[in-house]
């Protein structure tokens, strides 16, 4: 039952919210579905347009945290943090004998 009653909210203020979202914010696809996976799950949560925003800012500022708190270093960094005796050398170059 439950189901059912989201999926036609979602259907009648599906472009509605997004276009709200959009205006108003930063709009997230993810976060977007995310916010409709969390609305479906929970048995209780009223269903009205404002705690569908609501929980998508919440879900957007967890994701948002989640980005800045993610590092992922590249071979640069690695090789300017090594002391410089330490520092990969690169190979040496071959040359052409006849």
């Amino acid at each position: 039952m439950k189901a059912a009653v989201i999926n036609a909210f979602t259907k009648v203020y599906y472009n509605v919210l997004k276009q709200d979202i959009i205006n108003n914010g930063m709009f997230d696809e993810d976060v977007f579905h995310d916010t409709y996976v969390a609305l479906h799950s929970a048995p209780d949560m009223p269903l009205t347009p404002k705690m569908f925003k609501s929980v998508y800012r919440y879900l957007l500022r967890r994701e948002l945290s989640r980005s800045y708190t993610t590092i992922t270093p590249t071979e640069t960094f690695f090789s300017c943090s090594l002391p410089p005796t330490r520092r990969p050398q690169p190979p040496p170059r071959r040359t052409r004998t006849r």
